[in-house]
């Protein structure tokens, strides 16, 4: 990205700031928005982190909620008189009814934030990346949402909606009756080595803990359905991840960039998008259903994983088909050895599983077999 400082005035002639049009600049970055601009497009301002400041004219009618993403030195967004779609409250980007958050300035120096009663949605990407705020407390009256210990959840308790990133908590136990842990909600807390969740969580949302850089390893309860993309992508210390049955779908690079060597995946499981363990150095595999649960699972449009599992899994080099199905064998007569023209029955049950043994046959003088 540029490392210089650079003022750019955008010329009237121009009516939309589209998707990345000033991504990745580094150094400080000075912006003049016209009258004419009605839209700013998706991470329009992505991982710019030298913009401290920037004005909404009174024209813009659309934003997206990723607009600033990454904007790490963003410590006030102003909003023109006149603008009927947008307001600005103490830096923080707001709707004009203040129904919904759109962005919270991440670089805002203050420690605490309140989300006031009147916001009943709040963008996804409101507080991705924001290190310095270390705990959001939701206003009295809200009919939305409810802080505990500093973390937002729904009202009703079934979202974990956004945890504070600069929080210096090592460990957090998720409140039980949560079904979904929300989009973005951990997003690079780096602080955290570890998140117990409870027995009721359902989807575990998009991005939801990446990047959090001292995670080691988490453990999956039974209740998980689905593990979105992104999930758990650049936890680069990440090395054990216990995966209940019970877990259906694995979504696109939802362990990207994982230090993830070995894993035991669930016979429950059909659907594994073909970059779920994209840049992760997995060697060993065991999957418990056996060789044809495993043939049908999905790897999204590419088909299965039968055809695609070294796409899914590079570095592999064992892959265990019957871990976890219990083998039983019965011989009859009780001694496997009988004389010529005698008879043995050997009785196998293993599941799905793929069971080999070896018949000998031992000479007649007993010389050797």
């Amino acid at each position: 990205g540029i490392q210089k400082s650079i003022s750019v005035k955008i010329p009237s002639t121009v009516n939309s700031i589209t998707r990345r049009a000033f991504y990745n600049i580094k150094g400080e970055l000075k912006v003049s928005i016209p009258q004419s601009v009605s839209v700013l497009g998706a991470d329009a301002f992505e991982n710019c982190s030298g913009l401290k400041e920037i004005t909404i004219p009174a024209g813009v009618k659309t934003i997206d909620d990723c607009a600033f993403r990454g904007c790490v030195k963003l410590r006030k967004i102003n909003v023109q008189k006149g603008n009927r779609s947008y307001t600005a409250v103490k830096g923080a980007l707001y709707t004009s009814d203040k129904t919904r958050l759109v962005q919270y300035p991440c670089g805002s120096p203050d420690k605490k934030f309140t989300l006031p009663a009147e916001v009943t949605s709040i963008g996804r990407c409101a507080f991705m990346g924001c290190g310095k705020l270390q705990s959001i407390q939701v206003a009295k009256g809200s009919g939305q949402f409810r802080s505990y210990d500093g973390v937002v959840y729904t009202s009703d308790g079934a979202t974990l909606v956004v945890y504070p990133a600069g929080n210096s908590r090592k460990s957090y136990s998720v409140r039980k009756g949560v079904e979904k842990i929300g989009e973005n909600a951990f997003y690079r807390c780096s602080s955290l080595t570890g998140v117990q969740l409870p027995n009721s969580v359902k989807v575990i949302g998009g991005n939801a803990f990446a990047q959090c850089a001292a995670f080691t390893k988490i453990s999956l309860p039974s209740s998980v359905r689905q593990i979105e993309s992104g999930a758990f992508s650049g936890c680069a210390k990440l090395n054990s991840v216990d995966f209940s049955d019970g877990l259906e779908r694995i979504g696109k690079s939802a362990f990207r960039s994982c230090k993830l060597k070995k894993i035991t995946l669930p016979k429950s499981l059909t659907r594994l998008e073909i970059t779920a363990f994209s840049r992760c150095p997995v060697e060993t595999v065991n999957f418990r259903g056996g060789k044809q649960r495993w043939n049908e699972i999905r790897t999204g449009e590419e088909g299965t994983i039968e055809k695609n599992v070294s796409s899914v899994f590079p570095s592999l080099r064992h892959l265990n088909l019957g871990y976890g199905c219990a083998a039983s064998f019965s011989v009859q007569p009780k001694s496997a050895e009988t004389v010529r023209g005698g008879r043995v029955t050997f009785r196998v049950s293993a599941g799905d599983a793929d069971v080999s043994f070896q018949w000998y046959v031992r000479k007649a003088d007993a010389t050797g077999w």
